[in-house]
């Protein structure tokens, strides 16, 4: 059987939160005497899209305002580069636009500045239909103009529309970076480091660590905070709670430690120092440096990045105790620089942005059980924006479409998460181990029926 198209489909099993509404927008726009009537019309349809867009927000009890104010900051950043080279066309050698070429450069600006709106953010798409119902001019002023239309709207689109310009995921800056630092001694103890107390050890080698953290996360990273042991736990508590749609109602509202936490990394450093020998006589010591470097998105519970410390050896002169307790300890302290500098490259390279993978069902035995692994995937997702449509059914297998934040990796730690999680329909959902993006649908207490033997015979 071919598969139905999601079009076909969608006309009777949409999701409710998505379906077509019917809205009118208008639109007012006062022409300039050099605006062409292609012009003038383009204008008036962006601003009833608008109109029409501001109408759905509100309806979904959406912050229309924040979506607006967001919207505008990020057209006027993407504008200036446009606006620059338009002055460098008009200004004299002092950078300036002069008198006499005043009134022509604010024209180009203008009409630069209004037909780069009518395509920015791609707005138009809400609209899956529409049709015009009356466009006039004012008899007082016929500068200005009026157009009113009626359309169709994907609430989808406006949805996703909203996330895209209010959150902050693409580029946001992370509010806390929790670190956690053990130090192991293995044949040795804090005097074979050259200090009485261990913590006049660690305690200078955090503080250096703090500062060039300081220094390299500048402008990503809101503070820097070592935990002690109630913090520690409080954040192993954090990470063993499931990340579904409750999990992501406490965040929103700030219920406890959900904001500080869900807004955060924690780096674990691990840092094992070995006393290989030690010649009392020579006055030499020889001590081997290890570790590990762990970073973890609190939020979402992943891993950001991770590096395994290559053990380094060194022959250390202990005459001078207070040399050689500052030459351990700057040998310490480097170590996991390289690696704090790929967590570093990793936070940048976190795929905030949204991609598009396909996920293949079987076992179905109607349309209506791949739509419910769909709300399923978008329940069990919020943290990552999970979105999925039906994209594909042919009467026991289904095909998603599924949109999540993160990149193929993320994917397939999130699905692997989710097996066996049930459907509400007596069915649990299965996941691959091996490939995370083949799902089957099983009766929950299924019986595994046995393999056939053969009967065994007497002579």
């Amino acid at each position: 059987m071919k598969f139905i198209s999601l079009f076909f489909l969608l006309l009777g099993l949409q999701f409710q939160a998505y379906a077509e509404s019917v809205i009118s927008g208008e639109g007012r726009f006062y022409a300039a005497d050099e605006d062409s009537l292609t012009f003038v019309k383009s204008q008036l349809h962006y601003q009833a899209v608008k109109d029409i867009i501001t109408k759905e927000l509100k309806s979904l009890g959406l912050d229309e305002k924040l979506f607006w104010q967001k919207y505008d900051a990020k057209f006027k950043d993407s504008f200036e580069s446009a606006e620059k080279s338009i002055k460098e066309k008009y200004a004299d050698e002092t950078g300036e636009v002069p008198r006499d070429k005043k009134a022509d450069y604010d024209k180009a600006v203008r009409a630069k500045r209004l037909a780069s709106l009518v395509r920015f953010g791609r707005l138009q798409g809400v609209l899956n239909s529409y049709s015009v119902k009356r466009m006039t001019r004012s008899p007082q002023s016929p500068q200005s103009r009026y157009y009113l239309i009626e359309g169709k709207t994907d609430r989808r689109y406006v949805n996703e529309l909203y996330l895209r310009f209010t959150s902050d995921d693409i580029d946001r800056k992370y509010k806390t970076l929790f670190i956690t630092a053990n130090f192991k001694l293995d044949h040795m103890t804090w005097s074979d480091a050259g200090v009485e107390v261990g913590t006049d050890f660690t305690d200078v080698v955090k503080t250096h660590w703090q500062k060039y953290i300081d220094t390299k996360f500048l402008g990503q990273i809101e503070e820097v905070v070592f935990t002690d042991e109630s913090l520690e736990r409080e954040l192993r508590e954090f990470l063993l709670i499931p990340r579904d749609l409750e999990f992501n109602q406490k965040v929103e509202s700030g219920s406890g430690n959900f904001s500080r936490f869900s807004s955060g990394l924690w780096l674990k450093v691990e840092m094992e120092l070995d006393k290989l020998s030690d010649d009392d006589l020579l006055k030499k010591r020889k001590i081997s440096v290890s570790g590990d470097v762990l970073m973890i998105e609190l939020k979402t519970n992943h891993s950001v990045a991770q590096e395994d410390l290559e053990t380094e050896r060194k022959l250390f002169y202990t005459d001078d105790q207070k040399s050689f307790s500052s030459s351990l300890a700057s040998m310490v302290y480097s170590k996991p620089l390289a690696a704090f500098e790929v967590a570093h490259k990793s936070m940048g390279e976190i795929s905030k942005a949204k991609h598009d993978y396909r996920l293949y069902i079987s076992s179905l035995a109607s349309i209506q059980d791949l739509v419910d692994v769909g709300t399923l995937l978008v329940n069990k997702g919020v943290v990552h924006q999970a979105r999925t449509e039906v994209v594909g059914f042919n009467g026991s297998k289904g095909e998603l479409s599924m949109t999540f934040r993160g990149n193929k990796e993320n994917l397939q730690k999130f699905l692997r998460s989710i097996t066996g999680s049930a459907l509400g329909s007596g069915k649990v959902l299965q996941v691959n181990p091996e490939k995370p993006t083949e799902m089957t649908l099983m009766l929950i207490d299924q019986p595994v029926v046995p393999k056939a033997t053969k009967a065994s015979t007497q002579g």
